[in-house]
């Protein structure tokens, strides 16, 4: 320090007055008060010594604010009576101030002349939102005329052009610069306008800034005197040392990154312990981890060039290897579960977004965003998350979903050992207008592929117009026109017999015995005990959209022509279902085809989601009338019930139904069970031998039957908690003879009551139940013959209830799906290809 001077006074330091050591904090608010007020070339680092005083004085605001006026008063003095002396607004440029050449009486190619007032009022709103020096001696001139078309104001197009593009005086064109000297060149405009520089990469940090944008920058400040890409580097590195690394990151080259290395932030903590204050050291050691973190934090390379992929965001192991490692320790130390690694990842990654956020995408946040997007589609959820710190923007999400529109399908380009069915319906988009007008309903078609896929397309982040939008959503058009005088060639043929021999569902018998017991319904106990090869999830892929009416022939016509192209595509025979009324339109669309068309290879398929609808529907007209209502009522809502009964509420009646119609069959068969074996319904509910006290009540053969009965319930409870706990395989409820004994009670008491047309009304209800259940097995088990058998068994029903449209559709399906095992010329151009009737699982 001996020798050294105050570099605000230019006093020694060792002159009595109080010395302060000036911290990041305080060395950039007395740069900012050098540059911006008191416009000098005082700079100071962190570390170094002042005068206490002088740096309170520096960067008192009166003393900033005093200086200022007196300033800008003398300025303004100067530059009027500059101009009076030797400004002439006929003569000069009323910009550069220089002389402005005329020919003939007629002004120079680019000196032009002021002709209107609205050109002097753009200026002085152009003057105002520069602020800089050349701004106001204009505006002064402006002051000073008042009106410059009655002047005869003149100035340089180019001159115009820079000052309203907020660049500087053109070269020569202010009277210093025609008048200096040659010689050594002055460096201090230069150094205040590097020093202003860096206070924008200070300022801007975040925005990943590259050398030649700094250099830019620089241009505004000082014009030609900026610096060369390789001195501002090299400036750059003298100045911040080793705080500042440059790099290559995101695709962008030269990028300024600063922090401070770890052992410069301990060496400060350590330099600042003066106290032995306990709350102060604590908050020392507090601020001085945040640094270490932030640090940490800013020396990680990340890429917004791409979005994080989707098995990124699902990986818990992914998300917490992007957090930094000291900030894993932060959080570790700070949660007490046990599980809190998703926890930890999700705050982990705010706390980081919030350090950088304009150079980096969190896959949590991105992923909650579009999560929430998809769910509720509010802009005020997602802005009210994103100002939490929870979430991307609204923006950022909407950007997602078009960048990953633009990549189309990621379909793979092989098959091999895969299955994939088109599925075609319509989509609506109903948008709340005024008038109505501006809804989307046409045919929306999605590909199922078994086994699934991971999804690897890596979705970029660009600027996408509306056009790259339309490019890639594209599905050729085809008029159809249909022959109306021609006529379906099908005809209605015998089916074949429904195949005999099929294992009787056990699970299903065992679940409704010992459900008052056990409390677990039949879809959780086929969850719990379903075993053996497995395909794999499915992976669904969303494909372009048809702008047109679903039910229109050329829409139809189209789609078939788009699903035939797809699957040729991968040598694999097309195979697309439809619901019941597009399902009839596009059986008549092939049936008038050529026999060479593509169209003709296409399996048609009948939904199966519709079909269990109209199933339902059946139900409830088949049974209206009956009680089930009003026992139904009992557990749901009256108008819930009404949509329930007929089919047509998507989540009341495939949800809400089904479980009501198994909550209800699992009470009959109690009922019946009880009624059979001559048992009370608390026999069901607790068989245990030591805890039955009515038997002194009962008859000999009465206690013989309830024992017996009561000892088989012991064995099915067994059996059935051995299951579960996979001690024994499914397959040994085939030759359980218990069951089997259960089995021919049932059926012998349904024979004794058959003369009862009540109690047939309600065996013919559990037989509904009992297909609605298998057919609900097939679907989820791949089951091609038991799916069949299913469909078949529900046409009497369908005819009852007066479902004539799903009956008729539903027996040329079962013709046409029969006929496939026996014909299979559809599969003419593949001959690996798998067919629905070769899946029996």
């Amino acid at each position: 320090m001996s020798g050294s001077n105050c570099v605000i006074c230019n006093e020694p330091l060792e002159n009595g007055q109080v010395l302060i050591t000036i911290r990041e904090k305080g060395a950039k608010t007395i740069n900012e008060v050098s540059s911006k007020h008191r416009h000098q070339n005082v700079f100071v680092v962190a570390g170094q010594i002042l005068h206490q005083e002088c740096r309170k004085k520096y960067t008192n605001a009166k003393e900033i604010q005093k200086i200022g006026k007196e300033n800008t008063d003398n300025d303004r003095f100067d530059r009027l009576t500059r101009s009076s002396q030797y400004f002439d607004f006929r003569e000069h440029c009323l910009f550069c101030g220089q002389s402005a050449q005329m020919s003939d009486r007629k002004y120079g190619i680019e000196v032009y002349p002021v002709r209107t007032f609205e050109f002097q009022q753009k200026i002085d709103a152009i003057c105002k939102d520069r602020k800089d020096s050349w701004a106001a001696d204009v505006l002064a001139k402006l002051e000073y005329a008042q009106d410059l078309p009655a002047a005869d104001a003149i100035y340089h197009q180019k001159c115009s052009v820079n000052f309203r593009t907020g660049k500087n005086i053109p070269i020569g064109g202010t009277p210093e610069q025609k008048r200096k000297k040659q010689g050594r060149p002055d460096h201090t405009e230069a150094n205040t306008a590097f020093l202003k520089t860096m206070d924008y990469l200070l300022e801007n940090e975040e925005d990943q800034l590259t050398i030649k944008d700094l250099v830019h920058q620089m241009t505004q400040f000082c014009g030609d005197l900026a610096y060369t890409t390789v001195h501002m580097k090299s400036k750059i590195k003298t100045h911040f040392g080793d705080e500042a690394f440059i790099t290559d990151v995101c695709g962008k080259p030269n990028v300024v990154t600063l922090r401070k290395t770890a052992s410069v932030l301990l060496q400060e903590f350590h330099q600042s312990q003066k106290t032995s204050d306990p709350e102060t050291e604590k908050r020392d050691i507090i601020k001085t981890a945040a640094k270490l973190i932030k640090s940490d934090i800013k020396s990680m390379e990340f890429s917004r060039a791409v979005y994080p992929s989707p098995a990124t965001i699902a990986s818990c192991e992914e998300n917490i290897a992007y957090l930094p490692d000291s900030l894993k320790q932060l959080l570790g130390g700070i949660f007490s579960e046990k599980d809190c690694d998703l926890k930890v990842a999700a705050i982990g990654q705010s706390i980081m977004q919030a350090t950088r956020p304009r150079s980096l995408i969190a896959p949590l946040q991105l992923g909650l965003g579009v999560q929430m997007h998809h769910h509720f589609g509010s802009k005020f959820l997602l802005d009210t998350l994103y100002q939490l710190g929870f979430s991307s923007s609204y923006k950022e999400v909407q950007k997602h979903g078009v960048n990953s529109a633009l990549q189309g399908d990621d379909s793979p380009q092989d098959l091999e050992g895969r299955c994939i069915q088109h599925v075609a319906d319509n989509v609506d988009h109903n948008i709340r207008t005024l008038d109505g007008h501006g809804t989307f309903h046409g045919m929306g078609i999605i590909a199922g592929i078994t086994p699934g896929y991971n999804h690897k397309t890596i979705v970029q982040r660009l600027n996408v117009s509306l056009d790259d939008i339309k490019q890639i959503g594209k599905i050729d058009l085809h008029q159809y026109n249909f022959d109306r005088t021609s006529k379906l060639s099908l005809k209605f043929e015998s089916l074949a017999a429904q195949q005999s021999g099929a294992l009787p569902d056990n699970i299903s018998l065992l679940c409704s015995t010992l459900w008052p017991k056990k409390r677990i319904g039949w879809s959780a106990m086929c969850n719990l005990v379903q075993d053996g090869a497995y395909p794999g999830k499915s992976t669904i892929v969303f494909l372009p959209m048809i702008d047109l009416e679903p039910g229109n022939l050329s829409c139809i016509f189209s789609t078939m022509k788009f699903v035939c192209n797809e699957a040729f595509k991968y040598r694999a025979n097309p195979m697309l279902t439809f619901d019941q009324p597009l399902y009839w339109k596009a059986l008549t669309i092939i049936d008038n085809e050529p026999k060479d068309s593509d169209l003709k290879s296409i399996v048609l398929r009948l939904g199966g989601f519709h079909l269990e609808m109209s199933f339902l529907g059946s139900i409830g007209n088949i049974m209206s009338g009956s009680g089930l209502a009003e026992l139904m009522e009992t557990v749901y809502a009256p108008n819930a019930v009404t949509h329930m009964f007929t089919g047509k509420a998507v989540a009341r009646a495939v949800r809400g139904a089904v479980r009501g119609h198994f909550l209800i069959y699992n009470a009959l068969t109690s009922l019946l069970l009880c009624e059979h074996f001559h048992v009370s319904s608390t026999v069901l509910k607790d068989h245990d031998t030591e805890n039955v006290e009515h038997l002194s009540s009962l008859e000999d053969s009465e206690i013989h039957n309830e024992n017996t009965f009561i000892q088989d319930l012991n064995k099915l409870s067994y059996i059935f908690d051995e299951i579960l706990e996979r001690h024994l395989p499914v397959d040994t409820l085939d030759q359980n003879e218990v069951l089997r004994k259960i089995r021919d009670s049932i059926s012998t008491f349904r024979k004794s009551h058959i003369e009862n047309r009540t109690a047939r009304l309600w065996f013919l209800y559990m037989d509904m139940v009992d297909l609605l259940r298998n057919f609900i097995k097939a679907e989820r088990t791949g089951n091609w013959t038991l799916h069949l058998q299913t469909i078949q068994k529900m046409l009497p029903y369908f005819a009852a209830a007066g479902h004539n449209l799903y009956l008729k559709s539903a027996y040329v399906y079962l013709q046409q799906m029969h006929g496939l095992s026996r014909n299979k010329s559809c599969n003419k151009r593949s001959s690996h290809v798998r067919l629905p009737c070769d899946e029996k699982k």
